[in-house]
């Protein structure tokens, strides 16, 4: 699809999105996709298959995903033994919202 083309059709859907509702569509994407990571680790778990790295999880909260991350481990029961998960999850939650609270 060319730009031009692109922005043809954002004329006629009523514009291109503002910046902030750019960054809800991306959170809202980035999560989805935490927590499809979630169930698919949990999954390999069982299978006794390749893992992913919990540095990678981790990374994920702290990048935006934290939300998607918790909804994993309370849809897939994953994580959840895991003090650092249980702690620091919800604390990157609380903090992302505090930001984009206070910055928004």
């Amino acid at each position: 699809m060319h730009i031009t083309h692109l922005t043809a059709v954002c004329s006629q859907a009523g514009g291109p999105l503002h910046p902030v509702q750019l960054l809800v569509w991306f959170l809202a994407a980035y999560n989805v996709l935490a927590c499809i990571l979630m169930g698919y680790d949990k999954l390999q778990a069982i299978r006794g298959g390749r893992r992913i790295p919990e540095r990678t999880l981790f990374a994920l909260a702290l990048t935006g995903g934290s939300l998607g991350i918790l909804a994993g481990m309370l849809s897939f029961r994953h994580k959840t033994r895991h003090l650092n998960f249980r702690l620091r999850v919800p604390a990157m939650l609380l903090l992302q919202i505090w930001l984009l609270y206070r910055y928004l």
